[in-house]
């Protein structure tokens, strides 16, 4: 029987994770955490300058970065109208260079941060993580790392693949002036997308559990939850987007008064609360789905399991133990003595039987002594009657196991 997953219960325990979680992640993604803020806080603190604010407000895309006496409206007016200077020296494209820098100090951490996320995985699934404070890299790191670029390069020929027959169909609809072309290939795009989404979310995740690149066993382990594994991505969504706008919240309320610090800071935390929560959940059902943890549920109806051959193996090793315990296994006595072979009376004619005299003689010499002869017949021995009870036993727990 394949393990299944419980949605609920994945999402509740994702979002406690996301707190729980915090010691198990930093304890070796610490390096990594203190690249990502240092890099965040040197950007931030450069944005606020005179001399770099709206060129690099304008190359992150970041609409949060406009200034707080421009309307909203006259801050699109003004979008990109800005010429970005490319000589070398200029402001601008020192603000372009500091753009860079932050992205690159960016993928860093996030390399830095792998030891720590392989941490939350396990954890998550049930498994101790590994031990030391040193973001070092050991089987379970380096299968997560070169696992998600596989995955990456694996989304780049999905996408190939797919644009295909979506080009196709647009380029007839093109031509043709037949939009329904147009609605067939954003279906073929939507459902071969979420397809491989899908299947592939827990390739990376598996890879780290087991600490080896198994990139076949882990598209394996989606099979069958596939619409499962779309509403719980669908309802944690729901669940981290109500979290991020009450925190939006707040950190608007603190930007106004000016309390950038403090708006920058939640930031961080809020997002690096959904980020952990995020390794709960999914390490979670990679869990469950592995027969990791305890809660994981079992779906009878999956064909994919040889149940029958492990049925079978499972009784060959009963009979194996059996026979090996037969020595120590309590002998049921009442029980061997009812499998016991009866054996019944042996009917002797009266001219056989041994004839006695009124006076008390026997009356015929010759039946007397065959009648002594059979009770002079050696009769089982105790050991024999234990060894009979044993079989009888080993029986008993054989036909057990196969009921």
């Amino acid at each position: 029987m394949k393990p299944n997953f419980h949605a609920i219960d994945a999402i509740v325990y994702g979002l406690r994770f996301g707190v729980t979680g915090i010691p198990a992640f930093l304890r070796r993604g610490w390096l990594g955490v203190l690249v990502a803020l240092g890099a965040s806080f040197g950007l931030f603190s450069a944005i606020w300058t005179d001399a770099h604010y709206e060129t690099v407000q304008g190359n992150l895309g970041f609409g949060m970065f406009t200034p707080l006496g421009e309307t909203v409206q006259e801050a699109i007016d003004d979008w990109g109208d800005d010429e970005v200077s490319f000589e070398w020296g200029s402001e601008e494209q020192e603000a372009i260079g500091e753009v860079l820098v932050f992205y690159g100090l960016l993928l860093i951490s996030l390399i830095l941060s792998i030891p720590g996320i392989v941490d939350a995985y396990r954890k998550s699934a049930g498994l101790e993580p590994s031990g030391g404070f040193l973001p070092t890299f050991g089987a379970a790191e380096w299968s997560l790392f070169f696992s998600t670029i596989l995955v990456g390069l694996a989304t780049l020929l999905v996408y190939a693949t797919l644009g295909l027959p979506v080009g196709g169909l647009v380029a007839f609809g093109i031509m043709t002036e037949q939009y329904w072309a147009f609605f067939i290939a954003g279906v073929i795009a939507l459902v071969g997308t979420l397809w491989w989404s899908v299947r592939a979310s827990l390739i990376p995740i598996h890879s780290a559990i087991v600490g080896e690149l198994a990139f076949y066993d882990g598209f394996r382990l989606t099979g069958g939850v596939f619409w499962k594994l779309i509403g719980t991505g669908l309802l944690a969504g729901i669940v981290f987007a109500l979290i991020e706008f009450a925190v939006s919240l707040v950190i608007l309320g603190t930007a106004f008064q000016s309390m950038f610090d403090v708006a920058i800071l939640l930031n961080v935390l809020l997002y690096g609360y959904i980020y952990i929560a995020g390794f709960g959940i999914y390490g979670r059902i990679a869990g469950d789905l592995m027969g990791l943890t305890k809660g994981a549920e079992t779906d009878p109806s999956d064909d994919q399991t040889p149940f029958a051959d492990e049925a079978e193996e499972t009784l060959d090793s009963v009979d194996d133990w059996a026979a090996d315990a037969s020595e120590t296994i309590p002998v049921d006595r009442g029980y061997a003595a009812e499998q016991a072979p009866r054996q019944e009376p042996q009917m002797v004619r009266r001219t056989d039987a041994p004839r006695y005299s009124y006076g008390g003689g026997l009356a015929d010499p010759a039946a007397s002594s065959a009648d002594h002869e059979n009770a002079a017949a050696p009769q089982p021995t105790p050991a024999q009657h234990q060894q009979q009870g044993s079989k009888a036993s080993v029986q008993f727990v054989r036909r057990r196991f196969r009921s």
